[in-house]
């Protein structure tokens, strides 16, 4: 599954304006970005952060933020500790001793750290 989020964003006041936005944290597998239908801008790995610039238009534009999930507190391992492993394997659905509790083993997912925008003023 996924979660959106909408919020307003301004175009460029000028040409050598660039607009990037930001994830300084999240929990999921990505995270699409796109404004006015354009193709969306997909942000999975470090340093976390896209140049949204050519899908603005000048003025407001809403922009849309999914956050994809992963289908970790779906189907599991939801009774292992701790939470977070190195790898995951068959052992940790076949949990016993102290790697297995009664309780649901959940980790959090989706936006967890508000998202930032950045302009920079390029030469051309």
């Amino acid at each position: 599954g996924s979660i959106t989020y909408e919020t307003v964003l301004y175009g460029p006041e000028t040409p050598q304006e660039r607009i990037f936005i930001c994830f300084p944290d999240f929990e999921g597998a990505l995270v699409k970005v796109s404004a006015n239908g354009k193709k969306p801008a997909a942000i999975a790995w470090h340093p976390y952060e896209a140049d949204i610039t050519d899908m603005l238009e000048k003025g407001a534009n809403i922009v849309s933020i999914e956050y994809v999930l992963t289908r970790r507190n779906t189907f599991g391992p939801l009774h292992c500790t701790p939470a977070r492993c190195g790898s995951y394997g068959p052992n940790n659905f076949i949990t016993g001793g102290d790697m297995f509790t009664y309780d649901y083993v959940l980790l959090p997912q989706g936006m967890t750290a508000v998202p930032c925008v950045i302009k920079k003023t390029v030469e051309k």
